[in-house]
């Protein structure tokens, strides 16, 4: 795709750029992913961008997405080593998860793993204070520690490569207050989810702190132009200006 869009002289602005970043599966291979995320900087930028700021935005996107992908490779260790039921005494995953068909999209899932008094399907986290909340990013796969599931998933299953990525983008508000845990796909599962199965959470790197350093990244790459609207450039307050930092910072 970078070959094609150099060779048609296709550009990214750095918002596109940092639109990718924040998508890539944590799944994948950090020292492919980090060369592809290079790649974009160094040859899909607008030929306007001067050497000194290609080279901060290269810098600072590797830090950012290198430091996500670290912590992510903690977490895939964590959930291969330790044991699931102490994972979840730790906050760091639950187990018989349901799924709620008929409130699902193909792009997001509600999940429950209690009915309350009246049958309403709610989350409740096992351990107190633990469990996921909004903005959490989790793995999402069949919980083959449960004998139903397990005679049913094939064989070679295995949760980090067959499972899907999820980002919580609803949750209860507080202790007090039961609901769904609703979900928003990020990466698909390879083997596809099924009606009447139970699955597991792990938790993941989180993408919200991630998306947040991006996103100050692309104001520091913006030109004052850039942050004064129309009625300001014709002489009104250039306050808007003062988002970015003094140059000798750059």
């Amino acid at each position: 795709m970078i070959d094609a869009a150099v060779s048609e002289k296709v550009h990214l602005e750095p918002a596109g750029i940092v639109g990718i970043a924040t998508a890539v599966s944590q799944r994948s291979q950090s020292h492919k992913a980090l060369r592809y995320l290079r790649r974009l900087i160094y040859e899909c930028l607008p030929e306007d961008f001067n050497q000194e700021m290609v080279l901060f935005f290269d810098r600072h996107v590797s830090f950012i997405f290198s430091e996500l992908m670290a912590e992510a490779d903690g977490c895939f260790g964590r959930m291969e080593n330790r044991d699931p039921n102490a994972l979840v005494n730790l906050g760091h995953a639950e187990l018989d998860v349901q799924l709620d068909w008929e409130k699902s999209t193909g792009q997001s899932f509600v999940l429950f793993n209690r009915a309350d008094d009246k049958g309403k399907k709610v989350y409740v986290p096992t351990v107190f204070g633990g469990g996921f909340q909004r903005t959490d990013s989790a793995l999402m796969s069949f919980d083959i520690s449960n004998p139903a599931v397990q005679e049913v998933v094939p064989r070679d299953y295995d949760r980090i490569r067959d499972g899907a990525e999820v980002e919580v983008f609803n949750s209860a508000s507080g202790p007090q207050n039961q609901a769904p845990l609703s979900v928003k796909l990020t990466s698909a599962p390879k083997v596809p989810f099924r009606p009447g199965m139970f699955y597991r959470l792990d938790r993941l790197a989180s993408r919200d702190q991630t998306r947040r350093m991006l996103e100050a990244l692309k104001v520091v790459l913006k030109q004052p132009i850039d942050l004064i609207p129309y009625q300001v450039k014709q002489g009104g307050d250039q306050s808007a200006a003062s988002l970015l930092p003094h140059r000798d910072l750059r």
